[in-house]
């Protein structure tokens, strides 16, 4: 069995903390390319028409799935970008591939920030 020193402890934690951010960030920013791809699909691919297209009929009960689609909407608003604009922007891939990839106002930055203040409060409230 390894002692731990408290000073070590909270090296660990900050090295943890580290890697989920860029695990984070590295899965926001392929999720935003991907998208961006996608949307500068021609419209008669089935990726393109399955994001732009609508299924009708009733859903089973209890909570709906989290889609790829909720997913995206989310990186969005961590952008402050509304989804139709994000559709419009990622048609130019210079300047769409600029916002996702540039890490001091990319969404991976606005999202990650949230996640390490939360991780950071919950394993220093365990401690």
């Amino acid at each position: 069995m390894v002692k731990m020193v408290f000073s070590n402890c909270y090296a660990f934690l900050y090295l943890i903390v580290y890697c989920a951010v860029l695990c984070l960030f590295l899965v926001v920013t392929r999720r935003l390319s991907y998208f961006g791809h996608v949307v500068r699909m021609d419209s008669q691919r089935y990726p393109h028409m399955l994001l732009h297209g609508h299924i009708h009929g009733n859903r089973p009960r209890g909570r709906p799935k989290k889609r790829w689609l909720d997913n995206i909407l989310e990186d969005c608003e961590a952008l402050r970008l509304p989804l139709p604009d994000a559709d419009s922007l990622a048609h130019d891939r210079v300047r769409w591939r600029t916002l996702i990839y540039n890490r001091e106002s990319g969404v991976a930055r606005a999202r990650c920030s949230v996640n390490v203040a939360k991780a950071l409060s919950q394993s220093q409230s365990q401690l």
